[in-house]
């Protein structure tokens, strides 16, 4: 029996998320006494519940084993939930709760008492946030460095000030402090409160962030006593969802199936790697030798003759999985070349026990590639599947022959527009109400709000491969459009698409410009297999404009 498992069930079960509160509230700001007494019944027939060693000795009888019988869990927070450190008033920062265990025998006596000084603690910290943040060998610094020294490029389409203000729920400028701004800086770049920081003996980085941001931006930050002001940190916070019935998932996997039958009906084959399910389309089954001839990476000639033959690999967005995307899929598998399309369970509202983050689905599928010998593709992805390609692109750049991306919302993610959208924002206060829905669907809101590093999911204009075609619309409530506008003008290869009316993922029922997407990724592939694509503007009676790369001749 796993005791600390058991003891977070029983509290779990036992103290209501009411009386929890109330009990804070008691110790909010002077010590009072709170008590709440349950019993617990544990019948397993005539199978030892428990069984204790106890290394004592008394007289008349040597150490032996006692079955317990019952089991009293006494849960006492040591400093009422909240923090008592000065910095983190009004947090769970910091703040320490124990429970301890009782052993009690059949007549209520205390067995293993003289063997302790005291109970063992079975947890600590328990209100304290977990710790999320990206592994060791990804130096936060770099990422700082790299918007300092972008500096002149970024600050044509974001204004600091106006980004700090916008993080902490739109405090005006003025209010803020340069401890205030500190504490976006050490959240936002490294993952850490200012205490932390501190903790691990990193106490002037704070103040040196900021002396840096106002040097490269030319800004000063007022000085002053510093209050903590809220801030947008989703990371630390609870996870905004809400449940569904039975019936819903039930609905959901019969959706799935009939998507699977439909594949399966289509001329696509369905294959499983490490819990992923994908299917291909005309692509040769996996064989022994498929991984090692995968590793080989092309180059030059040889790279446009794998991208010739490269298949198109399909990332999906939220919602259903690729459920949505059948015609889409379809229309890719006219094209005339091999199609792999992902399906990653916990992005489809299915009921599911694993909410991997990005690196640990790219690393799927790229094994699923390898699998198949695959050794370029030409990627397609749409909204959050965007940040799968983003890390497919920064991870195994010499795989992506070419780039595809619908609705991105992997770029200019410190805006703070996706995370206000998805995260916060609710229909009375303008969200689309199919976003919200989806974005309160439980392992949706854990991908974005547990280990969700947007320094690592970012994708900055000079890691764009040569041949990308990015398409947006323009009144999407997730992308910040513009500033990706504006941002992608600096790299005018990039071939730009953006629909006057479309918000986000509404190109999903838009038929005639998914035609058009497939046109569009069909001469992107065609000029990443070494051919020539002449970007044409449509004529003024079309649904769509085409912008960008209209004199450069496009793609190389």
């Amino acid at each position: 029996m796993d005791v600390y498992l058991e003891v977070q069930l029983l509290r779990v079960a036992l103290m209501p998320d009411e009386e929890l509160e109330a009990l804070y509230r008691m110790g909010f700001r002077a010590v009072l006494s709170a008590g709440i007494q349950r019993e617990v019944a544990v019948d397993q027939g005539r199978a030892a519940y428990l069984q204790l060693r106890l290394d004592v000795e008394e007289e008349g009888q040597g150490a032996g084993a006692y079955q317990v019988e019952a089991v009293a869990v006494q849960v006492e927070s040591h400093d009422q939930g909240w923090s008592s450190y000065p910095d983190d008033r009004n947090t769970y920062n910091n703040s320490w709760t124990w429970g301890e265990l009782v052993l009690a025998g059949p007549d209520g006596e205390v067995l293993g008492q003289a063997a302790q000084a005291e109970p063992p603690r079975l947890y600590t910290n328990l209100h304290a946030p977990v710790p999320h943040r990206p592994p060791p060998s990804e130096d936060p610094r770099k990422v700082f460095d790299r918007f300092i020294r972008d500096q002149p490029a970024i600050s044509k389409y974001i204004d600091v000030v106006d980004m700090v203000s916008r993080w902490h729920w739109g405090v005006p400028a003025a209010q803020l402090t340069r401890g205030n701004v500190a504490d976006l800086l050490c959240y936002g770049f490294f993952y850490r409160s200012q205490q932390q920081l501190a903790a691990e003996g990193m106490g002037h980085l704070p103040d040196q962030l900021v002396s840096e941001i106002e040097a490269a931006w030319g800004v000063k930050f007022r000085e002053g006593p510093y209050t903590p002001l809220p801030m947008m940190t989703h990371l630390w916070e609870p996870v905004r969802c809400f449940y569904r019935p039975l019936f819903f998932y039930a609905g959901v996997e019969l959706l799935i199936l009939l998507k699977h039958v439909m594949m399966l009906a289509a001329g696509f084959r369905a294959h499983m790697h490490s819990g992923m399910r994908y299917y291909t389309y005309g692509l040769p089954a996996p064989t022994a030798g498929g991984a090692a001839n995968a590793l080989r990476s092309p180059g030059g000639r040889g790279r446009r003759q794998a991208a010739a033959t490269a298949p198109v690999l399909f990332l999906h967005g939220v919602g259903l999985g690729i459920l949505p995307y059948l015609n889409f899929l379809l229309r890719l598998s006219s094209l005339g070349r091999p199609v792999v399309a992902v399906e990653v369970r916990h992005l489809s509202m299915r009921a599911c026990w694993e909410v991997p983050e990005e690196d640990e689905v790219v690393a799927r599928v790229f094994g699923a590639l390898q699998r198949h010998g695959v050794q370029q593709v030409h990627v397609a992805a749409h909204s959050y599947g965007t940040f799968m390609a983003s890390r497919l692109v920064q991870l195994h750049k010499p795989t992506v022959a070419s780039l595809t991306l619908l609705d991105p919302v992997c770029f200019v993610m410190f805006s703070g527009k996706l995370i206000y959208n998805f995260v916060y924002r609710s229909p009375l206060k303008g969200a689309s109400l199919l976003t919200w829905f989806i974005a309160r669907d439980m392992a949706h809101s854990v991908s974005v709000s547990r280990r969700f590093y947007w320094s690592l999911l970012n994708l900055w204009p000079d890691q764009l491969p040569d041949h990308t075609m990015v398409a947006l619309s323009a009144q999407d409530e997730l992308v910040p459009v513009q500033e990706v506008l504006t941002m992608l003008e600096a790299h005018p290869a990039t071939r730009v698409l953006m629909h006057p009316t479309h918000r986000h993922a509404d190109f999903i029922k838009d038929l005639p410009w998914q035609a058009r997407m497939v046109q569009e990724v069909a001469e992107l592939i065609h000029a990443a297999s070494g051919g020539h694509m002449q970007h044409t503007r449509s004529d003024s009676a079309s649904s769509y404009e085409v912008m960008a790369g209209l004199g450069s001749g496009g793609g190389k």
